[in-house]
């Protein structure tokens, strides 16, 4: 068998997590990562032990297109806005509310039902339920307004699907 593992974000970078992650680098066969700047993060970080590739972490295009093609934007009679994302994120590495959700978005939601009436709010949280990519991808068409506000974000796909279905 051959271990390897994949670094998605620049976690692992950070003073606090670095030790860790340096001891699973010397001890696998290889790793990969999601991007070019990751790509030369850890090739300066680990030259003896760089990445062995980028696997690209991108929006399926392809699904994209076909929602597009086959299913028109709903009209909202409300503002529709939208959070989509994992709230448990970083929480075994002690992060609390890495994704935003409860410090921002929930407040900005309660504050709208209260002062903005002509506003409406979805909370798509993969910790709490996994939909379907199609479903997601769907929910994000019929929505108005994307807020992804993470207090840092690797490839940020959402944000990318979002501009790619018309999604402010």
């Amino acid at each position: 068998f051959t271990f390897t593992f994949l670094i998605p974000d620049h976690i692992g970078l950070e003073t606090e997590f670095e030790k860790t992650e340096e001891r699973i680098i010397m001890v696998s066969d290889y790793y990969v990562v999601t991007s070019e700047i990751l790509f030369n993060q850890y090739c300066e970080k680990y030259p003896a032990k760089p990445p062995k590739l980028v696997f690209h972490d991108l929006p399926n295009l392809k699904l994209i297109d076909d929602i597009r093609n086959e299913f028109s934007k709903s009209k909202n009679l409300k503002t529709k806005v939208i959070w989509v994302g994992n709230s448990k994120w970083g929480h075994r590495q002690g992060y609390i509310d890495h994704k935003g959700l409860v410090d921002y978005f929930k407040p900005l939601q309660n504050y709208c039902e209260i002062n903005k009436p002509n506003f409406t709010f979805e909370i798509i949280d993969s910790s709490i339920k996994n939909l379907s990519q199609i479903e997601t991808l769907k929910k994000i068409r019929d929505s108005d307004i994307l807020l992804q506000i993470s207090n840092n974000e690797g490839t940020g796909i959402v944000v990318l699907e979002a501009i790619a279905l018309d999604t402010h």
